[in-house]
């Protein structure tokens, strides 16, 4: 498969990847927020983890299941479109697309682990703290080592117009910045740090979508 097909085929990925992405939040705001995936990647106290479990549970799976198709779609597009532009940056086009398989089994770990968490609160079961401990940790390792890796991601794009430029140094400063407040918590701002995540995943797949379309005409050598 030749660059040109690469980027024609990621740009497709992008476009799926953010189809998906707008309508899990669809799904979720309908909820009224209650069954929220982020709501319950963070630490919180049993019995509320457990109540709030148990009331978004049924729109929670149809999320869990939604993000499934979204993995498949943010996992092919970073790596077609690292794979593609390897010659610009050889050693961060395999560390992008290594670790962004890396990302998708953390993804697919935090899934599992909060389908059975559901599963037992169904049973009449509360969580467990070391049960929600586990969670949190494995989201908050997922989280950061995604911003780790799309930084490492923006040293094989493209950066000779404005749109490339915007998306590049957006990626490398608000992602670090969204994952911080809302993993560490800092000044009381992880729903500000969950805001940036949701406003920079967005954008940030717009732009992808646009410029490896443009670039799918022109592809690097």
């Amino acid at each position: 498969m030749q660059p040109r097909d690469q980027l024609k085929l990621a740009t497709r990925f992008y476009i799926f990847t953010l189809a998906v992405f707008a309508l899990l939040q669809v799904v979720s705001i309908s909820a009224g927020g209650h069954a929220a995936q982020e709501g319950f990647e963070i630490f919180a106290d049993p019995a509320d983890y457990t109540a709030r479990l148990l009331a978004g549970g049924d729109t929670l799976r149809i999320i869990l299941l939604g993000d499934m198709f979204f993995m498949i779609g943010y996992g092919g597009a970073i790596g077609l479109t690292a794979y593609a532009y390897r010659a610009r940056n050889l050693p961060a086009a395999w560390v992008a697309g290594l670790g962004i398989l890396l990302v998708v089994g953390l993804d697919l770990i935090e899934n599992v682990t909060m389908s059975l968490s559901i599963d037992m609160v169904r049973a009449g079961l509360e969580i467990p703290v070391e049960r929600i401990l586990a969670q949190a940790n494995i989201s908050a390792i997922k989280w950061l080592t995604s911003g780790m890796v799309l930084m490492v991601f923006t040293f094989t794009l493209p950066n000779e117009t404005l749109l490339e430029r915007l998306l590049i140094w957006s990626t490398r400063i608000f992602l670090p910045l969204g994952t911080g407040l809302f993993i560490i918590g800092a000044f009381d701002a992880r729903l500000l740090g969950g805001t940036i995540i949701l406003l920079a995943m967005t954008g940030g797949l717009a732009m992808l979508a646009i410029t490896t379309g443009r670039r799918a005409k022109h592809p690097p050598a």
